[in-house]
């Protein structure tokens, strides 16, 4: 839920109505939920409103009038339709993307992948 909160609202209403209209397009797909398996305090909903607010800036792409539209285009692509930068931008400690080293490449050693894995109820 956090990487959706921080990653919706750079895509266009154009781009998103087409994303939806393929998804709606497909077969259902009929599932009971998983409970939530985080420990506390990680399974508190209402600190997602902190974390959207410190790191969540609610923009939409704007192109860098200092590119090219072909640069502007695969900075559109990569940031808000591909999301590259959710697996390919490190993180800080509140596992928000680190900006200042976007696409720099993400540590993904054991301990850090699987951090969730030690959070879980048993």
């Amino acid at each position: 839920m956090a990487i959706e909160l921080a990653i919706n609202g750079a895509k266009r209403d154009a781009d998103a109505l087409a994303i939806k209209a393929h998804l709606f397009g497909r077969p259902g797909v009929h599932a009971t939920n998983r409970t939530d398996t985080l420990g506390f305090p990680y399974n508190q909903r209402w600190s997602m409103f902190v974390w959207s607010w410190l790191f969540n800036n609610n923009a939409r792409f704007e192109p860098n009038t200092a590119q090219s539209p072909q640069w502007n285009r695969g900075a559109y692509l990569a940031d808000a339709l591909a999301h590259c930068g959710e697996c390919h931008t490190p993180r800080n400690l509140a596992f928000a993307l680190n900006n200042r080293k976007k696409f720099a490449g993400a540590t993904t050693h054991t301990r850090q992948r699987h951090w969730h894995r030690r959070l879980e109820r048993r």
